[in-house]
């Protein structure tokens, strides 16, 4: 769809801080959404080369283990940075 695609760019293209024309951008694109005829927004959604990929659910614990897992490696990496013992290779 074209003119969710105009958002999308336009949106990201803004920069963060500027939250008054992020929403103006999504605003004036939804508006033209609404306005399209039924049956020209159903052949634009049809038309979609692709969507959204499909995924496994994920259990909360799996989640909280491999953040975990991810902040040991931080962690541990973080140590290897300050010992004086590793060899630099600058």
């Amino acid at each position: 769809m074209d003119i969710l695609g105009s958002m999308h760019i336009r949106y990201f293209e803004t920069a963060p801080e500027n939250t008054e024309l992020k929403v103006s951008i999504l605003e004036t694109g939804l508006k033209e959404i609404l306005e399209m005829k039924d049956e020209d927004l159903a052949k634009e959604l049809y038309e979609a080369i692709a969507s959204f990929g499909i995924t496994s659910p994920v259990k909360q614990p799996t989640i909280a283990q491999f953040i975990e897992a991810e902040l040991q490696a931080i962690k541990w990496y973080e140590e290897k940075q300050t010992r004086r013992d590793l060899p630099c290779n600058l």
